[in-house]
């Protein structure tokens, strides 16, 4: 059996700039969209309100069409955990010293989400994304730069 060793996805976390993409993440993403399955990921969530979390996504997915940047999924907002609260369900809850988030609440995070989507609904989609058309379009790329006469 042979082992897939290709990357089917890469988190991309954008920092909470609440701005947009910055030059330097619509270069790395132009790079990369055509070479692997980008899914974005607004990093520390927690540091935006509702409606600033929801028009920095519309910013940034604006930004993706503007650019013709491909993503695999639409933003996603986490909050890091700081530990996990209740052993026996494995909560996950960043502690703060006026209270608590649990991560898993998707009115405020998309982990639940995020973890699904790489777990469980889209895995094969990843990799058969990766396997029919990046792979073969960077191998057909790839194999017409080859210049022949330096090869012979």
């Amino acid at each position: 059996s042979i082992q897939d060793t290709r990357p089917h996805v890469c988190l991309y976390f954008l920092p909470p700039t609440g701005h947009g993409l910055r030059d330097l993440d619509v270069k790395v993403l132009q790079s990369l969209h055509k070479k692997v399955n980008i899914i974005p990921v607004l990093a520390k969530a927690d540091s935006f309100t509702a409606p600033e979390l929801r028009e920095y996504k519309r910013k940034v997915t604006e930004d993706f069409e503007n650019f013709d940047i491909e993503v695999f999924s639409e933003v996603l907002s986490v909050i890091g955990a700081t530990k996990s609260q209740d052993q026996e369900y494995g909560q996950l809850k960043r502690m703060y010293s006026w209270g608590e988030i649990d991560i898993e609440n998707p009115d405020y995070c998309d982990f639940s989400k995020l973890r699904s989507l790489l777990l469980h609904e889209r895995t094969l989609d990843l990799i058969e994304r990766t396997h029919r058309e990046l792979y073969h379009n960077f191998r057909a790329t790839t194999l017409t730069n080859i210049n022949y006469a330096q090869v012979l």
